[in-house]
């Protein structure tokens, strides 16, 4: 029987800093073999070397049923690792707060008393309770973890926002994928990072996405809060992939004084665009991971808005179209155009295009809905193909129209 140590010295070794190739792989050689004679420490212990992919590549399926098979033979900490799996929904695991809360339970170790705890203050699975959740970190004396985590929940409200992803998702499933050349520009807005299960945002980043160039040439600079990074990206059918762009985002709640930030890469995100409230908004699903931990970062949504640019020259373009209800610019159209209108009140409002001569073959809809008082510059994609079309604005009871050419 191996010396409890042992076990002490391999954990001491995963969580510290400086590993080495050849000893990672001496620990993991000893412990696959101990596992194979049904050593509960071992068979956890080498599901937490598969799990980091120290002494192996990372084996997140193996690490689970390395966990399992520990915690049949009533290893504890084998129980804690289970319900982390299922907290994050990873080594093919489903996403299941009841299974996360149940084996927690089961484990009773300082790290289980932790998430619990986690899990209790933010509304996880179970009503949102923060006395409840601050008496177990009191509780859990025996993890630093729980003593830096307590000050920064006892300042904090737990999140409460439920309705948020059910609506984005509501939009999303209407709204279409943008064409690239609409696309191209600054978008400004909201950084959503959401729960694991994807049902509550946690919190809001400002946010902004910049896309240039086309083809091989695109690229794509995406801000998180304070950080920001600049990459090559490619886009097809509603996806622009970013190829890792690294960013370096601040933790809501840390449990570490020198783990304030997270590390993300993302890899795309799945775009989707439509008009609100007279804006151009860009709808985003956001493909991240955590590299330190080899996991998937939470779901995070993006709602952001397209900044128009109305410069001088655009302007004055406006104003010499003031006998106009519609104002638009440029006329011809390549890619974009930018239609101006002033609303006398309040009014329902469809802005719609198609072709001017005989039976249309295009015809769309590109805004329908409520717009307040004041004016508002829309910018909308051209059609497809050269040639005269009828831009129309109609509000409430009156139809504006206009005449514009696509080279």
């Amino acid at each position: 029987m191996v010396a409890p140590t042992f076990f002490d010295e391999v954990t001491d070794y995963v969580y510290g800093i400086g590993q080495q190739r050849q000893r990672s792989k001496d620990y993991f050689a000893e412990l696959r073999s101990l596992a194979r004679d049904r050593d509960a420490a071992a068979l956890y212990h080498l599901g937490l070397l598969q799990k980091e992919g120290i002494g192996t590549a990372q084996r997140l399926k193996k690490a689970r049923r390395s966990f399992e098979q520990a915690q049949a033979l009533g290893d504890a900490e084998a129980a804690y690792g289970l319900g982390y799996f299922y907290l994050k929904g990873l080594g093919g695991l489903p996403q299941d707060y009841a299974l996360a809360k149940h084996w927690f339970q089961r484990s009773d170790t300082p790290m289980a008393r932790h998430w619990l705890a986690k899990m209790i203050f933010l509304g996880w699975g179970t009503p949102a309770n923060k006395a409840k959740a601050l008496k177990l970190l009191a509780a859990n004396t025996d993890l630093y973890n729980s003593e830096v985590l307590t000050p920064q929940y006892k300042e904090a409200t737990p999140p409460s926002d439920h309705k948020t992803p059910l609506l984005f998702q509501d939009t999303y499933s209407k709204a279409k994928a943008p064409q690239l050349d609409l696309l191209s520009g600054t978008w400004q807005g909201d950084f959503l990072e959401l729960d694991p299960s994807g049902t509550t945002v946690m919190r809001s980043l400002p946010a902004q996405l910049q896309v240039n160039g086309s083809g091989v040439a695109l690229t794509a600079q995406l801000q998180v809060g304070d950080s920001l990074a600049t990459g090559p990206a490619y886009y097809t059918a509603g996806y622009l992939g970013l190829g890792g762009l690294r960013l370096l985002i601040a933790k809501q709640y840390t449990d570490h004084p020198n783990f304030t930030h997270m590390l993300t890469d993302f890899s795309g995100l799945a775009l989707r665009t439509t008009l609100a409230e007279g804006k151009r908004m860009l709808l985003a699903k956001a493909s991240a991971d955590f590299p330190v931990w080899g996991e998937p970062a939470p779901p995070a949504l993006l709602r952001l808005t397209k900044v128009v640019s109305a410069d001088a020259e655009i302007q004055q373009a406006f104003a010499q179209q003031s006998n106009h209800f519609i104002r638009m610019w440029p006329n011809p159209i390549q890619e974009r155009l930018l239609v101006n209108f002033e609303l006398p009140k309040t009014a329902k409002v469809t802005i719609s295009l198609r072709e001017h001569y005989g039976s249309p073959k295009y015809q769309e809809t590109l805004f329908k809905g409520v717009l307040p008082q004041g004016a508002h510059t829309l910018e909308v994609a051209a059609p497809p193909t050269a040639g005269l079309y009828r831009l129309l604005v109609t509000h409430n009871d009156k139809v504006s129209e206009r005449i514009l050419v696509k080279e």
